[in-house]
This record gives C-alpha cells, structure tokens and sequence, in this order.
C-alpha cells in the first residue's frame, strides 16, 4: 500500500467536491464548500482505501477582515494506513455549519467550544449549549472584535458578602506618567 496516491485517487471518486489539495509528506489539506462536508467525511471515513476513523481535533481560526471570516479546521487520521487530513471550509459571519456528529460523535464538545468561543452555530448538533462560559455571557471572546476587556468584570461586594458582576469601567485619570525619573542625566 506504500505505492497508494491517495490525492489522486481522492480526485478521482470525489472530484466534485473538492476544491484544491495540497500534499505535504503524510498530511493532506483538503478545501472545500460547507456544503460538502458531509459528503467528504461521510467518503472518507466508509471508503476501504481510506478509513479516517478517528477525528483528532476540530478548531475555528478567526479572519475578521476576510468576507468569509471563520475557517473551520477538521483533523481527521486513518490508523490502518497512516495518512491525516485537515479538511478546511471558509464560512461567513452568520452562516451555520452542518455538524458531523452522526460520523464523528466525538465532534459534538469540539463544536460546542466553537460555537461558545467563535458563534459559529451548528445544524443537527443536539447539544449545542455554553461549555465553558456562564450561560449568561454574552458576546464570543475568540472572535478578533471582541473587546480585550470584556463587558463586565466579577468583583466581591461587601455590602452583598457574595462575588457581583459590574460593568467595566477603565478610569485613567488617576494615571499620572513621570517623564523625569533620579536616573535622567541633567
């Protein structure tokens, strides 16, 4: 099997839905519409020549300039023969992805921290709920125009003797900058 182009073959039983592959030692990109990512997943995980049974690792990379500003990211490896596949779909700021839970059921917390990090939402994923903010947390804090601060900050009230949520406030005005220090040379 060492003589196996799988690039080739890939082109040649699914040449549709692929927009451009890129080779680089046992690791394949694979771009792609949305649209098809069930149908590549669904080929490359039932396919006898190529059997990606297991998805490593799912993630969301944040283009804010870009029209199509979030790349979603699959990593997906075949044991049996030793290749791993990143397949790469661009997406728009309000559009949805299909989830592939119903190959990958593993995917469904990797979605789930995309959707609560990015807001990349995602059709047919039954748990997509907050997996590691509050429930009452508002905005995505890994998108690019998310404010470094945030909205609100959680401070200890005496007053409540209980933890509080504020909004934030950045008062600079008791800032006071010294241009002339001991160490100048006069």
């Amino acid at each position: 099997m060492s003589n196996f182009n799988l690039v080739s073959y890939l082109f040649l039983n699914i040449p549709k839905l692929i927009f451009s592959i890129r080779k680089n030692n046992n690791f394949l990109f694979i771009r792609s519409h949305k649209l098809y990512a069930i149908m590549i997943s669904y080929f490359l995980y039932k396919d006898m020549n190529c059997q990606f049974k297991s998805l490593i690792d799912f993630t969301c990379v944040d283009y804010s300039l870009n029209k199509k500003r979030f790349n979603l990211i699959y990593h997906i490896i075949s044991i049996y023969y030793h290749f791993r596949v990143f397949l790469k779909f661009f997406i728009e700021e309000l559009e949805s992805m299909y989830s592939l839970c119903y190959i990958y059921p593993n995917i469904s917390w990797y979605e789930r921290e995309v959707w609560d990090f990015f807001g990349v939402f995602f059709l047919n994923n039954v748990n997509l709920r907050r997996i590691l903010l509050d429930y009452g947390f508002v905005g995505h804090p890994l998108r690019k125009d998310f404010p470094l601060t945030g909205f609100v900050e959680l401070v200890y009230s005496i007053f409540y003797f209980s933890v509080v949520q504020k909004k934030v406030n950045l008062s600079q005005s008791f800032r006071k900058y010294e241009t002339k220090t001991v160490w100048a040379l006069n």
